[in-house]
């Protein structure tokens, strides 16, 4: 993890200043979708628009992204 990355409490790295844009709508109200047993601190950023809960289960075609806008559910491209 270099200076510009950071991790917050979930678990989610970031990089500062990065904003995700939305293959649907272009928009950049995007926020991470969380897999797993929820904690607190998942419901309250949930609440507050910070994540999506996505259910207990991952599986390998599961969104990992979703655009607070157009309500829709992507899986962020991989690097290749």
């Amino acid at each position: 993890m270099d200076s510009h990355t950071t991790m917050d409490v979930r678990g989610i790295y970031r990089i500062e200043g990065e904003s995700i844009m939305c293959p649907y709508c272009k928009g950049n109200n995007v926020v991470d979708i969380y897999y797993g047993i929820p904690f607190q601190y998942h419901l309250e950023a949930e609440r507050n628009g910070e994540l999506r809960y996505g259910g207990h289960t991952r599986h390998e075609d599961s969104f990992d992204k979703f655009c607070k806008d157009c309500k829709i559910g992507y899986k962020e491209k991989e690097d290749e």
